[in-house]
């Protein structure tokens, strides 16, 4: 590596060796603000069209009542892509590109066929809640091969009687340090969907349901992860891990590892960072709901590393920090209070869980003062009720939160 020019030269043949001084800056600065995204960190949310015009209720319908499971049991998923239309005219001899229209290609969606059914049990209700088939009995000789003069012919294809549509959308959030990007596919129709094949020469092959799905358009999003989204990412329904890492965080400013500070330009130290997002309603989204401006998401503080011999010293793990239990229920709901941010992140997490029929989050924030009080407390005597569920969330909240502050 070059010490004082920047350049190692050949003079013989004429060849410039270049150190690795720009991937290191591009990639690995602020604990890899621009590194690539993995592609494992997804979730993916499959909203059904409850009520009683759509698939019904968690007692009726397994799509809801497994919908949590079912959107971690995605296998692989595509993002959305689009095409555009362009015509090609001539405008007094001047070749000119005209946009036309623009197509939504289908996403791809594999899910595990898992042993207990859940992703195929979505794929059985979709197929009888379109279309007549599935649901006419053949003992009533509904699929009798000579019925071209029955007196009675059954219901066949769409002719089903469903007007509301199966799915209200499908979101599928992309996950990079500690927040998250969403695509929400409007309206979306499964256009093609099947199973696997079954071969008993295969002893190591997984099987796997897969769906493509139509869509009208895509709303895209983008923020914190905080408890409020990804909408279910951390709920017992999940299986989530949410024991805390032993890796910390630093408080201080990213600093660079490299072993000259005058290669880091100071000007250029300091990531920039995406715009507030604009709603579709044109709102324009509060700063404080997406972060420090003048931070990139998925930029973090650096990582702590240990730098001495492990083999020979003790470390103590900060685990011990974050993961402190909180035993009694007045210990909880007290540092709840006490902490604005892990309360937020509890109320929106217990929720958007289904705690209290019929209102998420979303909803809640839209309430006034005294009824967003009246769920809190039902929340504190939910805890006070040592419910193990709700108790949980908020013994994470209030981890989670110390972990950010740490």
């Amino acid at each position: 590596m070059s010490i004082q020019d920047p350049y190692l030269v050949n003079v013989d043949l004429d060849v410039h060796l270049r150190d690795a001084r720009h991937a290191n800056r591009l990639f690995t600065e602020h604990s890899f603000a621009l590194a690539p995204k993995t592609k494992f960190l997804y979730h993916v949310v499959f909203q059904p069209f409850a009520g009683d015009a759509g698939v019904g209720d968690k007692t009726t319908s397994n799509s809801l009542k497994f919908q949590k499971e079912i959107g971690v049991l995605a296998k692989s998923v595509d993002l959305p892509q689009y095409r555009a239309s362009v015509d090609n005219k001539q405008q007094y001899n001047r070749k000119k590109n005209i946009q036309t229209r623009i197509d939504y290609q289908d996403v791809t969606i594999r899910f595990h066929d898992d042993n207990n059914g859940l992703t195929r049990s979505m794929l059985e209700e979709y197929y009888r809640y379109y279309f007549r088939d599935g649901n006419n009995d053949p003992r009533e000789n509904a699929f009798n091969p000579r019925d071209k003069y029955s007196e009675r012919v059954p219901k066949y294809g769409l002719d089903n009687g469903k007007i509301a549509p199966f799915f209200s959308w499908i979101k599928i959030y992309q996950l990079a340090r500690r927040n998250w990007f969403s695509y929400t596919l409007i309206n979306p129709l499964i256009s093609q969907w099947g199973h696997d094949t079954v071969d008993s020469a295969d002893g190591s092959g997984l099987m796997e349901n897969s769906i493509a799905v139509a869509y009208e358009g895509v709303l895209y999003d983008h923020g914190n992860i905080d408890g409020s989204e990804p909408l279910g990412f951390t709920d017992e329904e999940t299986r989530y891990d949410n024991a805390p890492s032993p890796l910390g965080y630093a408080s201080d400013e990213p600093r660079t590892r490299l072993a000259e500070p005058t290669l880091l330009d100071p000007r250029n130290s300091t990531p920039r960072g995406l715009l507030p997002r604009v709603s579709n309603d044109q709102r324009v989204v509060p700063r404080s709901e997406v972060g420090v401006i003048n931070q990139l998401p998925g930029a973090l503080p650096e990582y702590l590393i240990p730098t001495q011999d492990t083999q020979s010293t003790t470390i103590t793990s900060t685990a011990q920090v974050f993961n402190r239990r909180i035993t009694s229920a007045d210990g909880l709901i007290s540092e709840l209070n006490s902490n604005p941010s892990a309360k937020r992140s509890f109320t929106a997490r217990s929720l958007n869980s289904g705690f209290i029929e019929g209102t998420n989050f979303s909803s809640y924030q839209t309430l006034d003062t005294n009824s967003q009080r009246s769920i809190e407390e039902n929340l504190e005597t939910a805890i006070q009720n040592n419910n193990k569920k709700i108790s949980g969330f908020a013994q994470d909240a209030i981890n989670q939160s110390k972990e950010r502050d740490f």
